[in-house]
């Protein structure tokens, strides 16, 4: 830790986790709870003067891993919790300030990748229900929102869906929702 006001907190429970952690900057918040055997994080908040950046990591389950990075900005917020073996979420806001991303994967072998850069508030939320789903949302620009949601009413999981958000730009507004299984889905705007 680099910097003044940062906080670091570590609740790991199992075994053979590992965490690797970097601040740099004020008034960051990293916090990490794995609850299993074999997890991996990686939490970055540095360079540029990233700072008053949240992020946290709730990780339920065996062999998850998780990557959050938020660098060159401030006030943004990264939220993410796995329930579930095998999952692994990547989240990242670079160059961009009050930017929001949340990720929630209850399942299995389930794949998140959000990422946002260049730009300022922005929205990515990713609910994923069930097994082997990839969701996959890049932004670049300004006042966008993503939201990527997996799970069906009346079962409850679903298996083996697919989606892809690009958005490239400003003021863009992408929603997939996707509620049963084998499913693909690719928007770019």
């Amino acid at each position: 830790q680099e910097g003044t006001n940062n906080i670091a907190a570590f609740d790991q429970m199992g075994n053979d986790n590992e965490e690797v952690m970097y601040q740099e900057g004020d008034g960051n918040t990293a916090i990490l709870e794995q609850n299993g055997n074999n997890g991996y994080g990686y939490m970055h908040q540095k360079w540029g003067g990233a700072a008053n950046n949240f992020s946290k990591v709730v990780s339920n389950g065996n062999n998850s891993r998780h990557f959050t990075v938020q660098t060159w900005g401030v006030n943004n917020v990264i939220n993410a919790v796995q329930t579930g073996n095998g999952n692994d979420s990547y989240s990242g806001q670079f160059v961009g300030n009050d930017n929001n991303i949340l990720m929630t994967q209850t399942g299995n072998i389930n794949l998140s990748n959000a990422q946002q850069s260049h730009g300022y508030l922005n929205q990515t939320t990713v609910l994923q229900r069930g097994e082997e789903n990839t969701s996959t949302a890049y932004t670049y620009g300004s006042d966008n929102i993503v939201t990527v949601e997996r799970a069906h009413y009346a079962v409850g999981n679903v298996f083996n869906n697919v989606s892809d958000v690009n958005q490239d730009g400003d003021d863009n507004w992408a929603k997939v929702f996707q509620h049963g299984d084998g499913n693909e889905s690719d928007v770019k705007q």
